[in-house]
């Protein structure tokens, strides 16, 4: 699908906010978001950092060796990765070929139910700690709306989802990355493996760098060796103040 900058302009409602059937400009203007948030500012100790890209961009590599060495400097860090549970994960592989909107939904439920038990748990941790997450909600603007989901569905499926402090993109040529990826034995949700649409993908990562605000995001080459992406993405920690 092609994206549109203008979704980025229009409010989208929450689920449970919509009204079936024609709605009038006065009635429309009555129409409220529900008051809820699964985490206050005042609430929020620690940081949220997200590192996203393509399949075999370097991820869970970066994630792992980000927080260890993040331990290293005497801060309190975790990891979590989506999806985080291990039902949706193998309802997933059994379904290769789900509609993309249930696909949507179900990373959205799997989503809000990490955040909601794990990670507001650890954001409010008065130690203030570091939260590394591997792949956030962009995953699902970006590969379920290559699946065929609307954009506009999976970001009001979302809506609920705290937002990172920061997110490390880390860009990577589709070859460089498939060839990265057929050497993995552990892999899991390989129908989400599509050779001939890495480039779209990684096109609408970037698309998303340039079009999103808010959160901040920061792109990182992920072609070097491990340990140089570590140090550059360590860099952007330091001047975006996580750290």
């Amino acid at each position: 699908m092609k994206f549109d900058e203008k979704i980025f302009e229009s409010k989208v409602l929450k689920p449970g906010s919509a009204i079936l059937g024609e709605v009038t400009a006065l009635e429309r203007l009555k129409l409220r978001e529900p008051d809820f948030s699964l985490l206050s500012v005042d609430e929020r100790m620690g940081k949220y950092v997200a590192i996203e890209g393509i399949d075999g961009s370097g991820k869970t590599t970066l994630s792992t060796m980000l927080c260890q060495r993040l331990k290293m400097f005497g801060k309190l860090c975790e990891t979590v990765k989506e999806p985080f549970y291990e039902e949706v994960k193998s309802l997933l592989a059994k379904m290769p070929n789900m509609n993309p909107i249930a696909e949507a939904y179900l990373f959205a439920a799997d989503r809000l139910l990490m955040h909601s038990t794990e990670l507001v748990k650890l954001l409010k941790d008065k130690e203030k700690r570091i939260i590394i997450g591997d792949r956030s909600y962009l995953a699902s603007l970006v590969y379920q709306t290559a699946r065929g989901a609307p954009l506009e569905v999976v970001l009001s499926l979302n809506s609920y989802a705290l937002e990172p402090d920061l997110v490390i993109l880390l860009d990577v040529d589709p070859n460089i990355a498939w060839e990265r990826l057929k050497k993995k034995d552990d892999r899991q949700l390989r129908h989400l493996e599509d050779k001939e649409k890495f480039q779209k993908l990684r096109e609408n990562y970037l698309w998303l760098a340039r079009a999103i605000t808010f959160p901040p995001i920061v792109v990182i080459d992920a072609s070097p060796q491990p340990e140089e992406v570590l140090e550059d993405s360590l860099n952007v920690l330091r001047r975006k103040g996580i750290i």
